[in-house]
């Protein structure tokens, strides 16, 4: 009975992401004369539940990739357990921006899942899951019926953040449809549950994608004030990634409203971060270049445009970032055909043809 309830409070203290006082108590019970086979996997997928948490994702990787290589070449019957490691190397792959690799094994969670006797908040957690990483490639659609599932058990429990999550992610996949409505109604309600939840971090970045995303369609004055307001808070929060895309988004909006001058301080903003702070490789510096090179393109700068469109399309493929690659040939498909090189469009063209292969006929997702 006490190695069970042992067990149990390791589970308690990882829920809470407490990861070094989980650890300890992992370690002591190591040695534990009464563990059986399954505890002990269990301690190991806990383990790497804690170096998860640490942000020391090889590790975790090292823990779990040869377990569950073994267990499914047993075929090993518990799927509670299968699913657990599947998802937590999805989320070590999540976090390292490998979407490809992390909506591979949320998959096989999920799939797993489907063997559960009664759904569970594992389940819920998979579900969200295996829905942001859609969201990530370009599949909105694709999304929603995961992100349902996921709002309803979370309504039903009572989890609170994890359905203003959950609500926010429908709102992205709204806004990635071009239902702007809709997506503004999903960003309002989990602005307010989170501000009521007193995770005001999280509500900045709803209300960032809301003006970034919604407003500035109708009202593209009010949205860059409300990304200015959105800078004040993340340069207080020291969230240096946030402040390069909101930089790079108002200068968007600039953009699009022909105002040059205006589009290029705000990219100059965000390139003298990028530079002073090493940013290297994100999804924030990516798609600053994508932007970047839109930028360039107006200006007739067309080698400039077609160096950042290249170094956005580059990250955004090793990331599995479909949709942004598209958007990024777009780019250079313009501007290749403004220098009168057709054959450079055309080759751009057919590689475009072949991401929406991927993206909307499924291929290559498994």
């Amino acid at each position: 009975m006490e190695l069970v309830s042992r067990i149990k409070l390791i589970e308690v203290l990882l829920e809470v992401n407490q990861p070094d006082e989980a650890e300890i108590f992992i370690m002591e019970l190591e040695t534990h004369s009464e563990l059986t086979g399954k505890d002990t996997m269990t301690l190991c997928v806990h383990l790497a539940e804690c170096r998860y948490q640490q942000r020391r994702y090889n590790e975790s990787l090292e823990l779990l990739q040869p377990l569950i290589d073994k267990l499914e070449t047993d075929n090993y019957h518990d799927a509670e357990l299968l699913a657990k490691i599947r998802n937590i190397i999805g989320k070590v792959y999540h976090q390292t921006q490998d979407y490809n690799n992390a909506y591979y094994n949320y998959r096989k969670a999920f799939d797993y899942t489907l063997r559960f006797t009664t759904q569970n908040m594992l389940t819920a957690h998979i579900s969200f899951n295996v829905a942001t990483t859609l969201l990530r490639r370009g599949n909105p659609e694709d999304a929603r019926s995961y992100l349902q599932f996921a709002h309803d058990y979370y309504k039903d429990s009572n989890r609170l953040v994890d359905l203003a999550h959950t609500i926010y992610h429908q709102g992205i996949s709204y806004k990635n449809s071009q239902e702007f409505h809709k997506a503004a109604e999903c960003f309002e309600k989990a602005k307010n549950i989170l501000e009521a939840q007193n995770e005001l971090k999280q509500a900045i970045i709803v209300s960032q994608a809301n003006a970034s995303e919604v407003i500035t369609y109708e009202n593209p004055e009010l949205a860059i004030k409300q990304l200015k307001n959105c800078l004040d808070a993340y340069r207080s929060l020291h969230d240096i990634p946030r402040l390069v895309h909101t930089h790079s988004k108002i200068a968007k909006i600039y953009l699009n409203q022909m105002q040059i001058e205006q589009a290029y301080h705000d990219l100059m903003e965000a390139e003298q971060i990028i530079q002073s702070h090493s940013l290297i490789e994100s999804g924030e510096v990516a798609e600053y270049y994508k932007i970047r090179s839109s930028f360039e393109y107006r200006g007739k700068n067309h080698n400039e445009a077609i160096h950042f469109a290249n170094m956005s399309y580059e990250f955004f493929g090793k990331i599995g970032a479909l949709k942004d690659q598209i958007e990024v040939i777009e780019i250079l498909v313009d501007v290749y055909e403004h220098q009168g090189d057709f054959q450079s469009a055309l080759s751009w063209e057919k590689k475009r043809s072949e991401l929406y292969s991927i993206l909307f006929e499924g291929k290559g997702i498994l």
